[in-house]
């Protein structure tokens, strides 16, 4: 652990980083934390975390515990930066607020108002759907495939949005609520259709900057110009393994941003300050509050890592959606919630207002039970009563869970294939991802997706296959997609026609570009 007083008088030294600034001492509920942390942090094999809380508008709490580097002596901070990942989502529909309070936008205002050319399948939903359904998962589109078109993809923002058109919904509009990136991505461009400034620029000027978050960035280029930055980390093949950062730019609006515990307690303060930090205010205090009113009810089922707490007893009583906040009970207070996950890296954002409460914990270490766990530790520790060791209850949780999922079965090779290798390769077109190219290298089997994902086939049975993809990071975020089944289908003739890639969709065979 690196204690505050003393990262505040190496980053003096050497002129790195701002020195923290606690309003006070560690209050006395939070005497054993830092142990419980350390500890919470060997039991879920955690590299390196930091931890800022807020009460009553003082900043109580910031300090790093373990590494920025598996392996390596470079002590985590509270100005350590980290990837913030979905937490990012609360940004977007802080700028869309911003625009309803000055007068140019509304939350119920027809997308197509905005962005003429924009289009779902259905074009009755393409005329109907509004600001405030992008921004509340009730779009009807599932997430899916549906986030190939920004991970690991070549596509740029503008071409993802564009190729919505092609995508199936698997619910009815405003029926169902389905994690989707791609709408949060549109909610930024009608940032930038409205101000003329790219959604990074609007969010660096009108919330960042007025925020002193000076260490906050929405990209990950400047990263390698900065210092005391973390690196991902993720468990593949049963060993931990430092990543390289995603550059998620394409996806923006959604989950680009990269900030410290130390910056995002100010962005806590906005929110528990009404929409006003040290005097000055960002959000009017009608819009501040309706961030955090629940939009939408949501199915437990579908609740993530909400749905795992409530499996230990928890107690959570109901769950809903506001904008771009999860908002639901604990012991008798709303609270206001958001994740964040990418390759490597895990965050929560958390706040109960009306205790003047709120807390920031970001790690290194791919998954987010964890700072669920230390979450409730911290709530607990100010709400008082029975203390729980929600870490280890949690981590029996998910033992138990995966004692009871039954492992992937890959299929035995039992023949040759139906056809040689020069009658699978060739060109294949999926609408809404475009196209993928199989081409042999020797005897061996590749594909090469237009959105850039590259991969080895290896053949099972028949004309079954399996794809294991080329990039490292897809084992984190979407390791389901490792070893997915393709299959080529045979139409009339005995002619390859079709493509399938489980969890990816169906490519049609066409001729060459």
């Amino acid at each position: 652990m690196t204690w505050t007083v003393w990262a505040a008088l190496g980053s003096i030294a050497v002129g790195l980083v701002p020195p923290p600034l606690l309003a006070q001492p560690i209050p006395v509920e939070l005497r054993n934390f830092g142990p419980y942390v350390e500890q919470a942090m060997a039991d879920w094999d955690v590299p390196g975390l930091s931890v800022a809380i807020v009460k009553d508008d003082a900043l109580v709490f910031a300090e790093g515990f373990g590494t920025r580097t598996l392996g390596e002596d470079r002590p985590v901070d509270e100005n350590t930066v980290f990837a913030i990942g979905s937490a990012t989502k609360g940004f977007t529909t802080a700028a869309l607020a911003m625009l309803v309070d000055e007068g140019v936008l509304e939350w119920d205002r027809r997308v197509i108002e905005v962005l003429p050319w924009f289009q779902m399948q259905d074009p009755w939903v393409t005329r109907e759907i509004t600001v405030r359904d992008l921004v509340t998962h009730r779009s009807g589109l599932p997430g899916g495939r549906s986030n190939l078109l920004w991970y690991a993809s070549r596509y740029d923002r503008r071409e993802i949005v564009r190729r919505i058109r092609f995508l199936e919904p698997t619910a009815s509009f405003r029926a169902e609520y389905q994690y989707q990136n791609l709408m949060f991505l549109t909610a930024g461009l009608v940032v930038e259709e409205i101000t003329g400034m790219t959604w990074d620029a609007f969010v660096a000027s009108r919330i960042l900057e007025p925020l002193g978050m000076d260490r906050s960035r929405t990209s990950v280029k400047p990263l390698t110009q900065m210092d005391n930055v973390a690196s991902p980390h993720a468990e593949i093949h049963g060993q931990w393994r430092t990543l390289p950062w995603r550059n998620v730019d394409n996806v923006g609006p959604a989950g680009s941003i990269n900030s410290t515990a130390a910056d995002m307690a100010r962005w806590v303060r906005l929110h528990l300050g009404g929409g006003e930090f040290d005097g000055t205010r960002l959000l009017s205090q009608g819009q501040a509050i309706e961030l955090g009113t629940p939009q939408f009810v949501v199915d437990p089922d579908r609740a993530g890592s909400m749905n795992a707490l409530n499996q230990v007893g928890v107690g959570i009583h109901f769950f809903t959606y506001g904008l771009a906040w999860q908002v639901f009970d604990y012991r008798g207070r709303k609270v206001m919630w958001h994740g964040g996950n990418i390759d490597g890296m895990a965050a929560v954002v958390a706040m109960i207002p009306e205790e003047s409460l709120g807390l920031v914990i970001l790690t290194n270490r791919n998954g987010g039970t964890v700072r669920d766990a230390l979450m409730l530790r911290i709530f607990d520790a100010f709400l008082g009563g029975v203390e729980r060791d929600w870490s280890r209850e949690l981590l029996a949780f998910e033992a138990r869970q995966r004692g009871q999922s039954e492992p992937r079965r890959r299929p035995a090779t039992t023949g040759p294939t139906t056809h040689t290798v020069s009658a699978l390769t060739g060109w294949y077109e999926d609408r809404l991802l475009g196209r993928a190219h199989v081409v042999a290298r020797g005897d061996l089997l590749e594909i090469e997706l237009e959105t850039g994902l590259t991969g080895a086939l290896t053949h099972r049975d028949g004309d079954v296959f399996e794809v294991l993809f080329d990039d490292v990071g897809l084992w984190a975020t979407f390791g389901a997609l490792q070893g997915a089944q393709v299959r080529f289908q045979t139409g009339f003739g005995g002619r390859v026609t079709t493509l399938r890639i489980e969890g990816v969709g169906e490519f049609g065979r066409i001729e060459g570009p």
